[in-house]
C-alpha cells in the first residue's frame, strides 16, 4: 500500500540551524520516522481496524484515536505553547505543549521514565540490595491477554503473589512451621506487552524487588543465599493458572495438559544485585521499567516503499509492515499502572489508586511454609514429564 502524501507544514519540518551553547533548541517530532509513520497511516489504521485487527486484538477502543491525535499535536507550536521568560536577563523562548500520553509518545514516555527513576531512587527505595526480576509466560497463553488487555492486571498480581510466597518460604520458621515475623518484600511491578521488537505482542512482567523482606516493625531480613529460582517459576505458573481459572478464561483440562509439559513455558530471570550505593544502577533499571516500546533512533521509515526497518538491541535488522508497527504501538496506549510498594502496611490490605500508580499493601495471606504444603497436596500440581505437542508449541 503506497504511503499517503504527508501533511506536515514544510516550514516547521526543516532542521533548525545549530544553536549556540546554552540556547534552547526545541525538539522536532515531525522529523522522526515514528511520527511520519503515524501521520501517514493512522487514518487508514482506524478505518480498517474492525476488518483487519479486531478478531486477533479485540474490539476497537475509542480512546486510541484520541491518543493518536494528541500525539500528532505533541510539540507543535501551532497546537499551543507557553512563553518562558527569564526574570533576570529577560531572555525568553516558546515551549510547545506536550501530549502527555502515558505509553505512546516516545518523548513523553522517556521524560516520564527519567522522572520516575529519580523519584524511585531518592524517595522510595530503601537502602538495601535490590534485583530486577522478569516473569514470562508460554506463547500459547499470550493470545488471551492480547484479546483482553484487562487481564494484564492478573498477570502482574500473579508475579507479585509468587514472589511473596517465594521469599516467605525462604525465611526462618518458628516451632509451628510459620515464619516468626509477618514480612513482605518491597517491589515495583511493571507490565509490558512488547519485547525488543515492538510489533510482536509479548506480555511479561518486570519487577524491581528488595533482596529480602520487611517486617511490620521495619526490620529487614535478607534473602538467604542459594534460593532455587526454578521454584519461583513454579509458583508463578500456579498463580497464573489459578487467576485464569477464577475468571473462566481457561478450563481444568487445559491446565492439566500444560502441567504435563516437559518445559512449562513459564520463566523467571533474576538480574544482578543492585547495592544501595549504586544509584545509577537502580535508576537504570527503573527507567527500563517504563521504557518506550520503540527506540526511535533504531528505526528508519522508507516512505516510498511503505516499510519500516528496525534494528534490535542485538544488531539484527527487521523489516516490518507499516500498519503492524502502528498497531504494535497503539494497543498498549492504556497500560496497567505501575505498581509501587513504597510503604509496608500489614493491616487489612487493599489497593488504592493515586495518579496512575497502584500502592499495593501487604495482607495477612498464607505464609510460605503453609503455601508449600498446600502445593504439595494440590491435585493440579503433578510433575511435568510429557513432551509438548507440535500443535501446542506452534
Amino acid at each position: 500500500m503506497p504511503a499517503p502524501a504527508a501533511t506536515t507544514n514544510p516550514t516547521l519540518s526543516q532542521p533548525l540551524p545549530a544553536a549556540p551553547c546554552g540556547v534552547y533548541q526545541p525538539r522536532q517530532p515531525s522529523l522522526t520516522p515514528f511520527f511520519q509513520v503515524v501521520e501517514d497511516y493512522w487514518e487508514e489504521y482506524v478505518r480498517v481496524y474492525d476488518e483487519v485487527f479486531a478478531k486477533e486484538y479485540g474490539p476497537w477502543r475509542p480512546h486510541v484515536e484520541d491518543v493518536l491525535k494528541r500525539y500528532l499535536a505533541c510539540g507543535d507550536l501551532r497546537e499551543g505553547f507557553a512563553r518562558v521568560r527569564c526574570g533576570d536577563c529577560g531572555c525568553e523562548y516558546l515551549l510547545a505543549f506536550s501530549c502527555k500520553t502515558t505509553c505512546f509518545c516516545p518523548s513523553c514516555r522517556q521524560k516520564r521514565a527519567l522522572l520516575f527513576a529519580e523519584w524511585l531512587d531518592e524517595d522510595v527505595l530503601k537502602p538495601v540490595v535490590h534485583r530486577q526480576y522478569t516473569f514470562t509466560i508460554p506463547r500459547v497463553l499470550r493470545g488471551l491477554f492480547r484479546r483482553e488487555p484487562s487481564l494484564l492486571g492478573l498477570l502482574s498480581r500473579a508475579a507479585w503473589d509468587a514472589l511473596k510466597a517465594f521469599f516467605a518460604a525462604a525465611l526462618p520458621h518458628d516451632e509451628n512451621g510459620c515464619e516468626a515475623p509477618l514480612a513482605v518484600p518491597g517491589g515495583i511491578v511493571s507490565i509490558q506487552t512488547y519485547g525488543d521488537l515492538a510489533a510482536n505482542f509479548h506480555p511479561h512482567v518486570h519487577m524491581l524487588a528488595s533482596e529480602g523482606v520487611f517486617a511490620a516493625d521495619g526490620s529487614f531480613y535478607p534473602l538467604p543465599l542459594g534460593t532455587d529460582l526454578d521454584r519461583l517459576a513454579d509458583l508463578f505458573r500456579h498463580q497464573v493458572f489459578r487467576a485464569l481459572l477464577d475468571v473462566n478464561r481457561i478450563n481444568e483440562e487445559t491446565v492439566e495438559r500444560m502441567l504435563r509439559w516437559t518445559h512449562s513455558g513459564f520463566h523467571v530471570h533474576r538480574g544482578n544485585e543492585l547495592y544501595p550505593q549504586d544509584s545509577e544502577g537502580r535508576r537504570r533499571v527503573a527507567r527500563y521499567l517504563l521504557h518506550p516500546p520503540v527506540a526511535v533512533e533504531r528505526m528508519e521509515y522508507h516512505r516510498e516503499k511503505g516499510v519500516v526497518t528496525y534494528r534490535t538491541r542485538q544488531g539484527r535488522v527487521e523489516t516490518l509492515n507499516v500498519s503492524h508497527v502502528c498497531h504494535g504501538r497503539t494497543m498498549p496506549v492504556k497500560p496497567v499502572p505501575t505498581a509501587t510498594l513504597s510503604q509496608l502496611d500489614t493491616g487489612s490490605g487493599g489497593v488504592s489508586s493515586q495518579s496512575q500508580t497502584w500502592h499495593l499493601h501487604g495482607s495477612q495471606g498464607v505464609c510460605g511454609h503453609c503455601f508449600q504444603a498446600a502445593v504439595r497436596r494440590h491435585p493440579e500440581w503433578p510433575e511435568s514429564r510429557n513432551a509438548i505437542s507440535d500443535e501446542e508449541s506452534a
